[in-house]
């Protein structure tokens, strides 16, 4: 397990999808993260890379060619390459001859980098292109929330807080994960949505949102988690009522809508590279309790 830390945190990083176990108060040794108990849920933040969500029949087709694809792609099972920069940063790196041969139709550099600063971790995503043929893919992230933050509070007593009142396109799910098209107007209630709110048991994909961060509070005591957004399209918040987690989720890309069954190339919302070129996007989480 890779370790970066600060006065206030401690990070622990397993290269094994580049994926953040743990983040300790250095004070108290809280963890802020979900425990990642296989038994409901294994995951405590996976990276999604080249694909987020699920894509139809498990595969992609690119160039009259298919490819076994699972959800949210390959990254989070794959093995990172790992250069620490300094004690509270460190970079974890895949690339595309790293994968088993045939994998995936296209080569790549996918740079993740992790940096604290006080209480904040700040994650940076860095895609390079290193073909001479456009690159196309999508990125975000998964991370899971210890949530209720202590065994004196139940879910009734959390609620998600937007910087501003929101009125956000909501994105209709199958039952096996894929769009249907389909598409509500969601407003938020003093920019606020209760994780009590009857059927906030399942998946929420928002998208048209403008707050630039929305936060995890704890209704008497204003202890908080705050996610930032800018510069993903897509804002997705996932429980399941058998664990003590929350997921706050900016995407850049989403699922297969449940007809589609192109081209990746045709895709929506794929991020679409040329040739030598990057992108990078970055979302920083504050860890406001203690």
């Amino acid at each position: 397990m890779l370790k970066i830390f600060n006065e206030f945190l401690t990070v622990y990083i397993d290269p094994k999808g580049a994926e953040v176990r743990e983040v300790i108060n250095n004070e108290n040794e809280l963890n802020y993260m979900w425990e990642g108990n296989e038994e409901i849920w294994s995951g405590v933040s996976p990276v999604l890379f080249p694909v987020v969500g699920k894509c139809n029949n498990d595969e992609i087709k690119f160039d009259s060619k298919v490819y076994s694809f699972t959800n949210h792609g390959f990254a989070r099972f794959s093995v990172f390459d790992s250069h620490k920069r300094s004690n509270s940063e460190i970079e974890l790196s895949l690339t595309g001859d790293m994968l088993v041969e045939n994998s995936f139709p296209m080569d790549f550099e996918f740079y993740v980098t992790y940096k604290l600063k006080k209480r904040k971790l700040i994650t940076t995503y860095s895609i390079y292109n290193p073909m001479i043929k456009s690159l196309f893919f999508s990125v975000g992230a998964h991370p899971a929330f210890k949530c209720p933050f202590d065994s004196e509070h139940s879910l009734e007593d959390y609620f998600l807080e937007f910087e501003v009142e929101e009125e956000m396109l909501s994105h209709e799910l199958t039952g096996n994960g894929t769009y249907t098209g389909k598409t509500t107007s969601y407003e938020t209630k003093n920019k606020k949505i209760n994780l009590a709110t009857p059927g906030f048991d399942k998946t929420f994909v928002f998208s048209d949102f403008k707050s630039k961060y929305v936060t995890l509070t704890e209704k008497d005591t204003e202890k908080k988690i705050s996610v930032s957004l800018e510069g993903f399209k897509y804002l997705a918040f996932w429980k399941k009522l058998a664990g003590n987690f929350i997921c706050i989720e900016p995407w850049c890309g989403k699922g297969d809508d449940v007809d589609f069954y192109g081209d990746f190339k045709d895709k929506k919302d794929l991020i679409k590279l040329e040739t030598k070129k990057e992108f990078v996007v970055s979302y920083e989480i504050e860890f406001d309790y203690q």
